[in-house]
């Protein structure tokens, strides 16, 4: 019968329990967690992870110079506040030996989240004379590019938003001017100066007023009567008046919002009328379409003369 000559065990040679373990060959193992957004920091970037065991795996595998058969993270006590740290075991199988090396793990906010913290702000969205349409578009730009909207007052005819992104917030002045027409103003003021680079911080201020129009407005203007169908530099739409598609730029130009109004055709040979919404009297339309006698419709009105719509 052979025993251990260590401890005196039941065994061929030196046991499991008394042969001396080898050194293994590792890196220190550090993780930062974002709090907010489940990023870890690893080769100076952030990146997403859905399970954290599966981190811990990835970078203990490129810290450790050796053959590893098994990777087994102990995830107990973890961190989960900002500004905590811990130190986690993992456990690894090397062939026939078992070892436990630790890994640091930090939780903190990633550069993103951290600017959705207190009151950091880059730049400031004036917005008036905005529809709800617009504002949802604003916010929806502002959540797709992680972009947050630090402080939100209601003012007069508007919003001022503090944001955290200038460079997100000038895009999105130029892309709401493209899309709505209006006014656009950005100015930018020295705010600091970095210490490590020397540069001077800027904050940025855009300031935006939407026309008193929007897509689907009738206007008059010019002798024309258009049913707007997209709007940027110009308005661009459908002329009532000849039936076909126009373009026109009304900056310095008078023109007025013709609020449509529900009536009834009256007749329809040898030409189209309606009632008049006011005096219920038969009148003509200006344009012509395919309608039914009696039919529900709607109508606007410049200075007497009536538009199908």
């Amino acid at each position: 019968m052979e025993f251990c000559p260590g401890c005196g065990k039941k065994s061929k040679s030196i046991c499991k329990d008394c042969k001396p373990q080898k050194e293994i060959n590792a890196k220190d193992i550090y993780i930062k967690l974002c709090v907010e957004c489940s990023k870890y920091f690893y080769k100076n970037k952030w990146h997403k992870y859905t399970e954290l065991s599966t981190v811990i795996k990835k970078i203990t595998k490129e810290s450790v110079n050796e053959k590893i058969d098994s990777i087994n993270p102990i995830l107990n006590d973890l961190p989960v506040k900002p500004g905590v740290q811990r130190e986690l075991g993992v456990e690894l199988i090397i062939g026939d030996d078992k070892f436990i090396i630790p890994a640091n793990i930090e939780v903190t906010y990633c550069n993103i989240c951290s600017k959705q913290q207190g009151d950091y702000f880059e730049g400031t969205l004036q917005l008036r004379n905005v529809n709800e349409n617009i504002i949802m578009f604003v916010k929806k730009y502002f959540k797709k590019n992680s972009v947050f909207i630090s402080k939100e007052n209601k003012v007069r005819n508007g919003y001022d938003l503090t944001v955290t992104d200038k460079k997100k917030l000038q895009t999105l002045g130029s892309m709401l001017q493209k899309n709505h027409g209006g006014i656009l103003k950005i100015t930018a003021k020295h705010f600091s100066q970095d210490r490590q680079t020397s540069k001077f911080v800027y904050r940025v201020n855009a300031f935006y007023e939407a026309p008193d129009y929007k897509i689907g407005d009738v206007i008059s203007v010019e002798k024309k009567v258009i049913l707007i169908h997209k709007i940027s530099k110009t308005i661009q739409g459908l002329d009532l008046r000849q039936n076909k598609n126009t373009s026109i730029d009304i900056k310095d130009k008078e023109f007025e919002v013709l609020k449509p109004t529900k009536t009834r055709i009256s007749k329809i040979h040898p030409s189209i009328e309606v009632l008049d919404p006011v005096t219920f009297q038969s009148v003509p339309t200006v344009n012509q379409k395919l309608v039914k006698n009696g039919e529900k419709v709607r109508i606007v009105n410049d200075n007497g003369l009536y538009y199908l719509l």
